[in-house]
């Protein structure tokens, strides 16, 4: 069964979009609401989401991390993580799927032409040139549910897609890159942070990734 798993914070002008059209691909849309104070949760539910709310907000990686374990409870074969601002394009959904159901790949990465970050740039160039994976933290991928159950749905840093990707690497899973192309935002502001602790997470994961 596939499954979508959407992290959600104050997306209300988006959510309902992303759900509606996620709907067309997957059996199962999780949408983890972590603690919105607009009507995102709302939203989601009436589009058709199954939704779930933190009791507090947890931020993007734990709200994730919940996202999956929902997923594989629920029984998904493969699961999609997917932004809640409809920036990651839906037309290549299809594709990352069909590469896990026909066994082709256990996890597909999305390659964004360009990143935000100073930090993402140096994590992806180590990563591309270490494993052949050019953008380790877009936060478009598709997972089988063996890829993530061996490798444990949780995270060592404070990237749960990173180290997923990597873990599955060095357990000799095969990971696909994918180029996609990004959609702008409506307000041009990620609700997940870009701030300098961002930075400094993102710095901390490649890091750690070293070591792994």
């Amino acid at each position: 069964m596939r499954i979508a798993v959407v992290p959600a914070y104050n997306e209300e002008d988006s959510i309902g979009t992303v759900v509606r059209n996620l709907s067309k691909y997957v059996s199962m849309v999780i949408v983890i609401d972590d603690c919105s104070y607009d009507q995102t949760k709302d939203i989601a539910k009436a589009s058709g989401a199954y939704v779930l709310s933190n009791s507090r907000n947890l931020g993007y990686e734990s709200t994730l991390i919940r996202g999956l374990s929902i997923a594989i409870s629920e029984g998904a074969s493969a699961i999609l993580t997917f932004d809640a601002d409809g920036q990651h394009p839906y037309m290549l959904i299809d594709k990352m799927f069909g590469l896990i159901e026909s066994d082709d790949s256990d996890i597909v990465v999305g390659t964004r032409r360009s990143l935000p970050r100073r930090t993402e740039k140096l994590f992806s160039l180590y990563t591309k040139i270490r494993y052949g994976v050019p953008d380790i933290l877009c936060g478009m991928k598709c997972y089988s549910s063996e890829a993530i159950s061996e490798t444990g749905i949780r995270s060592e840093w404070d990237s749960v897609g990173s180290y997923i990707v990597i873990k599955a690497l060095k357990l000799n899973f095969t990971v696909t890159p994918l180029h996609i192309n990004v959609q702008n935002r409506y307000d041009g502001v990620s609700r997940f942070g870009i701030s300098m602790r961002s930075e400094l997470k993102i710095f901390n994961a490649f890091v750690r990734s070293l070591t792994l």
